[in-house]
């Protein structure tokens, strides 16, 4: 096809009669053959769309055959076995509720849930469902979380216990036999209904107990001075104990602990109820092969009771928290702690409650009495880990607690554990009112003041360092950091290896940025390669939202029935030694 001629196309000149003639003569046959090719894509078209829709109608009758034949219901019972419990919450029991993974997983197939109903590993709150699974467990070891909801006390004056409760509690029972883990959060008014239900033969296999006893009718004074034994504490397997709320008042006019005779077993104690130095010595001397320990300890002057005698001795200890509620200037928090024989302890975690203001600090900065807990430590020679509550000491008395400890200690926590392990969480208001944290983060520096140190770098085998909510400054902490790096490549200390800090106040200096300029600097100059260090810094942590039962966000951030923190979590420096080795 002839093109416009050139002086056409290049102004806007009017063309004439006879180049309109010509060139629209010349337009005909195009115009033809562009409708025809509009035709064909018309005519295409129209056949793609009746083969699409033949492809679906195709597709939806074999529907049911790739049903049949899916991936899934081809796996081998092993795999889909293993694949329920992976489904499995590790931080609470599982229940009956269709947003829960293995619930969705035993959808897919008959088989699946007719396998896995057999393993009777989830539990509903209605008594009917509880008996159609707890019979399907058949003998298999079972772990039940049992929580009582309703606390209200008219309410439970008024009506008691109810029918289903009471039908609940036997169930248990009937099924006590094969119970290997419990969780219960009840009142001691229920607990008392299981107890008189129990025998000689229940809970046979019970290795692990958590019980948070409350109250919701107040005893008797009578039944107040002669408490009654929980039976579950003497079960004659049992390994794990957790105590909360459970209060057995006065246990010093008894002499004894509930579980007496069974302390051999135990492996793991922890209670935050609160029991006297006599009470937490005894426990001790009868529990030798004790490994993770948490106390809730107080003085108490009675003259009637007889003193800590003897030592505890206790070979396998490694995990020792201890919280001393009341700081007396008796003999008997110093007695208690030096009658403590504990040779392999690896993790001191000490706090008391004996808050001090500012004014306390410095009246206590030239005292020379030590904490009590300094006899434990001085004897701890394969210390690892500490954890320390700024909140409650003086800063003599931490300072002559890192003299202690500073050669073996590899890890310090300067705060609170659950601030550091636990989400959105802030340290409680009443400290920040009332009392000031004492540390010195400039003992930590390694060219810093050792007029007090024996190498002039306090805890020089230090590599992991945590602070929770205390105040740092940003310089101190880069001073810390750096200095021990300068340090380390002198062969004067350890290097650091992991520094996490939770802060509530704003970031002033980008400390990784500074942190890595220094370690570039360091290896050019002394041209040898120095390992990173792990930062987990936190600045302006929000504090933990309140989310309500009705709210569409309940149950995901926190979703546990028993919400205490356990104590034998992995000991950190032991995972990021073996991290660090590895790389």
């Amino acid at each position: 096809m002839d093109t416009w001629p050139p002086s056409l196309l290049s102004n806007n000149n009017q063309p004439s009669e006879d180049e309109i003639q010509k060139y629209e003569s010349l337009m005909a046959a195009p115009l033809r053959e562009s409708r025809e090719v509009d035709q064909k894509i018309a005519d295409l078209e129209a056949e793609l769309t009746l083969l699409k829709n033949k492809r679906g109608n195709v597709r939806s009758s074999l529907q049911e055959y790739f049903t049949v034949m899916s991936s899934i219901r081809r796996l081998p019972d092993d795999i889909l076995s293993e694949t329920f419990y992976h489904c499995l919450p590790s931080n609470r029991n599982p229940v009956l509720r269709s947003s829960d993974a293995p619930i969705l997983l035993m959808q897919h197939t008959e088989n699946v849930k007719e396998r896995q109903e057999r393993a009777a590993k989830v539990l509903k709150q209605r008594v009917d469902i509880i008996k159609e699974w707890l019979g399907r467990s058949r003998t298999c070891p079972l772990s039940i979380s049992l929580t009582y909801t309703s606390y209200q006390h008219d309410r439970f004056e008024r009506n008691g216990v109810n029918d289903a409760t009471t039908e609940l509690l036997k169930t248990i029972i009937s099924h006590s036999h094969h119970i290997r883990s419990l969780e219960m959060v009840i009142p001691m008014e229920i607990y008392r209904i299981l107890d008189t239900m129990m025998s000689s033969n229940s809970f046979p296999i019970l290795a692990d107990l958590k019980a948070d006893f409350r109250t919701i009718v107040a005893f008797p004074e009578d039944q107040l001075e002669k408490p009654e034994v929980v039976q579950l504490f003497s079960m004659p397997r049992l390994q794990r104990l957790s105590l909360e709320g459970y209060q057995v008042i006065p246990l010093e006019s008894r002499n004894t602990l509930p579980f007496t005779g069974q302390g051999k077993n135990l492996t793991y104690f922890s209670s935050r109820i609160m029991m006297t130095h006599r009470e937490a010595f005894h426990l001790l001397n009868q529990c030798d092969n004790i490994v993770h320990c948490r106390l809730h300890v107080m003085s108490l002057a009675n003259p009637l009771v007889m003193p800590i005698q003897g030592t505890a001795f206790l070979p396998n200890l490694l995990t020792f928290a201890i919280l001393d509620d009341i700081r007396n200037d008796d003999s008997e928090q110093e007695k208690f702690y030096s009658s403590i024989d504990a040779p392999h302890i690896q993790w001191v975690d000490y706090a008391d409650t004996a808050l001090r203001g500012i004014n306390d600090h410095e009246s206590d900065s030239d005292s020379d009495l030590s904490p009590p807990i300094l006899h434990l430590l001085s004897e701890a020679t394969e210390l690892r880990k500490l954890t320390l509550d700024p909140w409650v000491l003086s800063g003599d008395e931490i300072q002559r607690i890192l003299q202690v400890v500073s050669g073996t200690l590899t890890h310090l926590v300067v705060g609170h554990e659950t601030v550091l392990r636990s989400p959105n969480m802030v340290r409680n208001s009443i400290y920040s009112e009332f009392s000031s944290p004492s540390f010195d983060f400039e003992l930590l520096v390694a060219d810093g003041p050792s007029s007090f140190k024996e190498s002039g770098v306090l805890l020089p085998n230090l590599r992991i360092l945590e602070s929770s909510s205390v105040p740092i400054s940003d310089d101190i902490l880069l001073r810390i950091i750096t200095s021990r790096m300068d340090s380390a490549s002198q062969g004067r200390c350890a290097a650091l290896k992991l520094v996490h800090v939770v802060s509530n106040g704003p970031l002033q200096i980008n400390i990784k940025k500074e942190v890595e300029l220094h370690r570039e600097r360091l290896m050019a100059r002394t041209g040898s390669r120095l390992q990173d260090v792990k930062l987990d810094l936190e600045y302006n942590r929000n504090p933990e939202l309140v989310i309500y039962r009705l709210s569409s966000t309940f149950g995901l951030h926190n979703d546990r029935v028993w919400v205490y923190d356990d104590l034998d979590e992995p000991i950190m420096f032991d995972y990021f030694q073996r991290e660090f080795v590895q790389n």
